[in-house]
C-alpha cells in the first residue's frame, strides 16, 4: 500500500481513536480528586499512583497513549499535505488538483453520478489516478476538523488533570 493510501486510511482510524481516548480520559480527569497522577486515566494491576513506580507507569503510558498518536496524526498530515488529487471524467483526460480544491463540485462527472462519481483519487505525483477515492475540499476539511477536536480534547485533558484543584470536594470540575 503506497504512503498516501495508508495516510487516508490512518488519520481517519488515528484521529477517531485519539478523540474517543482523550475525550474518556478529560472526562474521567474531571470525576477525580486529589493529585494529578489520581486524575490521570490510566490503572494497573493495583500500583499506588503516588508511588515513584505509578508515576513512571503513568508517564509511559501517557507518551504511548497521547504522545505517539499525536506524532502520528502530525506524519499523516504531512503526507496527505503533498499528495495530489486526480479527477478521472471518462474519456477525457484526467486533471490535477490539489486536496484543498473546491471547484470539483462545478466540474461535470458522468450524467447519472452527479459530483460523487468516485472519479477523485489521492495519491502521489507520478501515481495519483491509482489512488484510492477521494473528495477534495470536504475529507480534508472533516478531518482537520476531527484533528482540531481531538487537539481540544488534549488540551481539556492536560488542563483538568494538572490544574485541577487537588481538594475540590464539592463534584464541580473544570
Amino acid at each position: 500500500m503506497p504512503p498516501i493510501h495508508a495516510a487516508v486510511i490512518g488519520l481517519v482510524f488515528v484521529l477517531t481513536f485519539y478523540c474517543l481516548v482523550t475525550w474518556l480520559g478529560w472526562v474521567h480527569a474531571r470525576r477525580m480528586i486529589g493529585r494529578p497522577a489520581e486524575r490521570f486515566p490510566f490503572r494497573l494491576f493495583g500500583i499506588d499512583m503516588n508511588s515513584r513506580d505509578g508515576r513512571t507507569l503513568q508517564w509511559v503510558a501517557g507518551v504511548l497513549s497521547l504522545v505517539f498518536p499525536l506524532y502520528a496524526i502530525g506524519h499523516f498530515w504531512r503526507i496527505m499535505l503533498n499528495a495530489t488529487v486526480c479527477h478521472i471524467r471518462g474519456d477525457v483526460e484526467p486533471s490535477y488538483a490539489s486536496i484543498w480544491d473546491i471547484n470539483w463540485l462545478q466540474t461535470p462527472g458522468p450524467a447519472d453520478s452527479g459530483a460523487l462519481d468516485h472519479g477523485f483519487r489521492i495519491g502521489d505525483k507520478d501515481h495519483a489516478c491509482e489512488g484510492v477515492t477521494f473528495f477534495p475540499f470536504f475529507e480534508p476539511a472533516l478531518l482537520l476538523l476531527m484533528t482540531l477536536l481531538a487537539l481540544y480534547f488534549l488540551v481539556r485533558l492536560t488542563m483538568t488533570i494538572f490544574l485541577h484543584p487537588q481538594n475540590n470536594l464539592s463534584g464541580k470540575n473544570l
